[in-house]
């Protein structure tokens, strides 16, 4: 039990008075630091009076000590009882621990929240008003202009009746049409907020031209691109340089050419357009900003390199999923079938070919980067 010695107050000066101190005995692992501002520690805590809880370190633990019923208390963490619907797995961060003999989470003092799948769906532990809540999802509140359509990723979705979006646990930002305008919504500083542009700051070195799409549009006066949501990458002429701007990491970064790393397993041959080089010293594609696609030979084999999502990633063929009505025959040269996974297995430099299904003559094309079947 903790011990208290009460000082009076004693004059310091006219008309001011030291405040009282209490002495609260505790017995440390190791060394004291990082004390609350006021607390001092010696060979036991000084209290100021009026600080009814205060924090430090302990060999380096974060520990509180707080007044409970006229007594100094100490904990380094929380115990926190949760009754689970299947297995909990996937704690994060990994400090936090489930004993779930006695159902109750053990979270380290400094940790105000944390996430977990209980019986596989994500769920959110958080510390409000000293009380710790757990949600599965958020409600968050939207005022449509029109019909909400085209929600990504579907597991969220919206309630009309309540004007709310259901946004499951590990969602932090999704994208939604309202009234037919590309919206998004994002988590940022715990507050959900929405958007259906970005307004992204650039400075030119000359006059801007050429901008695709054309829905990107540039203010001239305050030199900022205006970007409907939804598109993560967008090309332009600055003073007759071709640029891209690209949205990587929550961040538009602009850039007049990209360098590729590729670590090749032979010769780099053949590469189209010509305007992409390969520098074999850094093995690095050099790639102009208005290419976003490239074919190239590895060690001879036909290689293809793609900006998806900000980011370049190569493939020598393409896995092509298809469900046959019977048997599959006639393959153009170089195409094969997989008839356990239902694939095709397409070479990059083929962008269409033909087949039979079952006695009907078939084709399938590659267009705007997706592969379609239709009857020859």
């Amino acid at each position: 039990m903790a011990n208290f010695i009460i000082s009076t107050g004693q004059p310091i000066g006219a008309g001011a008075y030291q405040p009282k101190i209490e002495e609260v005995s505790y017995e440390p692992n190791g060394t004291i630091t990082d004390l609350t501002p006021g607390v001092i520690f010696k060979i036991a805590f000084g209290i100021p009076d009026g600080v009814d809880f205060f924090n430090f370190k302990d060999n380096g633990v974060e520990t509180m000590g707080s007044l409970v019923n006229g007594e100094w208390v100490f904990i380094d963490h929380f115990d926190v009882s949760y009754v689970p619907n299947g297995v909990i797995t996937g704690i994060m961060p990994l400090a936090v621990t489930f004993d779930s003999v006695k159902n109750e989470f053990v979270v380290p003092l400094g940790i105000i929240s944390f996430t977990f799948d209980d019986n596989s769906v994500a769920t959110i532990g958080s510390l409000v008003n000293g009380e710790w809540v757990f949600i599965d999802h958020f409600d968050v509140g939207y005022e449509p202009n029109g019909a909400i359509t085209n929600i990504a990723p579907p597991n969220v979705t919206f309630d009309s009746v309540k004007n709310e979006f259901v946004v499951p646990i590990g969602i932090i930002s999704f994208t939604f049409d309202d009234n037919g305008v590309v919206t998004i919504g994002s988590l940022v500083n715990g507050e959900w907020v929405f958007i259906d542009h970005f307004d992204v700051s650039y400075e030119p070195n000359g006059v801007i031209t050429d901008i695709l799409p054309p829905s990107v549009t540039f203010d001239g006066a305050k030199n900022e691109f205006v970007v409907p949501a939804g598109i993560p990458t967008f090309t332009f002429t600055d003073n007759g340089v071709a640029m891209r701007g690209l949205f990587v990491n929550s961040e538009w970064v602009f850039v007049d050419h990209f360098d590729v790393s590729y670590e090749p397993n032979g010769a780099i041959t053949a590469i189209a357009p010509p305007s992409v080089t390969f520098d074999s010293v850094k093995n690095e594609f050099i790639v102009p900003v208005d290419v976003p696609t490239f074919t190239f030979t590895d060690n001879g084999v036909v290689t293809r390199g793609s900006l998806v999502n900000g980011e370049w990633v190569f493939i020598d063929h393409f896995d092509v999923s298809y469900v046959p009505n019977g048997a599959i025959t006639n393959i153009t040269a170089g195409v094969t079938f997989d008839s356990v996974k239902n694939e095709f297995i397409v070479p990059v430099n083929i962008p269409t070919f033909t087949f039979d299904d079952n006695g009907v003559a078939m084709r399938g094309s590659l267009v705007d980067g997706e592969w379609v079947f239709a009857l020859q």
